[in-house]
C-alpha cells in the first residue's frame, strides 16, 4: 500500500492547491479579515508604485486618526489585529518600495495606537501586545535605513517624540536613538537639547525635562560617555537625582573620588526614579543599605 503523504502548509504544499483554489480561500478570507484585505490591495498597488502603495494606507490611517468615538472591549481584539497588519503591510509592502516613507508612517501608527487607547473603555491586554509587536518592528526597521534616509527621518522622530504626551515610548525613541548612525544621532540630539531648558515638575510620569535627560542619558551610556551621563544627571533637580546610581558608574569606571562624594550625597524627602523600568516615588532610605556598603 502506497504510504500517504501529509500535507504541509509551505510553499509546495500551497502551490499543489493551483491557482484558482488559491484566489478563491484569500478572496473568502479577505472578506472578513480586514488586515488581509489591506495587504491584498497594497501588494496589488505595488505594480502602480510606492505612490499608490502609500495612498492606500494613507487612506486607512487617515480614517483611524479621525475616529473620536469610545471603543469598547470587545472591538479591542479586532483593532489590535488590524493595526498590527496595517503596520506589517507598512514594513513589508511599502517599505520595499520607499523605506523612508514606510517608516514615517509606521511613526504615524504609533500615534493612532496612543489615541485608540486613549478612547478605551477599560484597558485591553492584546492591544498593548499588538502596539509592543509594532514598536518592535519599527525600531528594527530603523536600523535598515541607510545614513541619509535616518537623517531625513530625524523631522518626523523629533515630531512623534513631542506627540508622545503620555511618555509611554521613552524605551522605544531612546532604542532607535542609539541605533541611528552617529550623524542622526547627532542631528536629533540637537532638536532634543532645548527641552533640557524646561521646568520639571513634581509629579510621577515624565516631564520635558525628563524625557529629553532620559534619552540623551541613554545616548551617552550607548557612546560610553560617561562625563556627559553625569552632566546630566546634575542638571535634574534633586528630586530626581539618582546619585547612587550615579556614584556606582564612577566607581565602576574606578573613579572613585567621584564616586564617593555622589554616594554621600543623602537624598531628603521623596524621590521619583526609574526603577526596573517604571517611574515610581521611593522614600529616602532608598538604597540606603547599598549606599552604606
Amino acid at each position: 500500500m502506497a504510504r500517504k503523504t501529509k500535507a504541509k502548509l509551505d510553499k509546495d504544499g500551497l502551490g499543489s492547491l493551483g491557482l484558482d483554489k488559491l484566489i478563491d480561500i484569500l478572496l473568502e478570507e479577505a472578506a472578513a479579515n480586514k488586515a488581509l484585505k489591506a495587504r491584498l490591495l497594497a501588494a496589488l498597488a505595488g505594480a502602480s508604485g510606492a505612490e499608490e502603495i502609500a495612498r492606500l494606507i494613507d487612506k486607512r490611517l487617515d480614517t483611524l486618526a479621525r475616529s473620536k468615538s469610545m471603543v469598547p472591549a470587545s472591538k479591542a481584539r479586532e483593532l489590535a489585529v488590524e493595526l498590527l497588519g496595517i503596520a506589517r503591510n507598512i514594513a513589508s509592502e511599502l517599505g520595499s518600495a520607499d523605506a523612508l516613507a514606510a517608516f514615517e508612517r509606521l511613526l504615524r501608527l504609533l500615534s493612532i495606537y496612543q489615541s485608540v487607547s486613549d478612547r478605551m473603555y477599560e484597558d485591553s491586554v492584546k492591544l498593548r501586545k499588538s502596539a509592543q509587536d509594532a514598536e518592535t518592528l519599527t525600531a528594527e526597521f530603523v536600523v535598515n535605513l541607510n545614513e541619509l534616509q535616518q537623517s531625513k527621518a530625524v523631522a518626523s522622530l523629533e515630531k512623534a517624540r513631542q506627540d508622545d504626551s503620555h511618555a509611554e515610548r521613552v524605551s522605544l525613541f531612546a532604542t532607535i536613538l542609539c541605533a541611528l548612525h552617529p550623524v542622526a544621532a547627532d542631528a536629533w540630539k540637537i532638536l532634543i537639547e532645548p527641552d533640557l531648558k524646561a521646568k520639571a515638575t513634581e509629579r510621577f510620569g515624565i516631564d520635558k525635562s525628563g524625557y529629553a535627560i532620559a534619552l540623551l542619558q541613554a545616548l551617552a551610556d550607548h557612546r560610553h560617555d560617561l562625563d556627559a551621563y553625569v552632566a546630566l544627571e546634575k542638571s535634574k533637580p534633586e528630586f530626581r537625582r539618582d546619585s547612587y546610581e550615579t556614584a556606582r558608574r564612577l566607581y565602576e569606571a574606578q573613579r572613585f573620588a567621584e564616586a564617593l562624594e555622589w554616594v554621600r550625597m543623602i537624598p531628603k524627602g521623596m524621590r521619583t526614579l526609574n526603577v526596573g523600568g517604571m517611574i515610581v516615588g521611593v522614600g529616602p532610605d532608598y538604597q540606603s543599605g547599598a549606599r552604606t556598603l
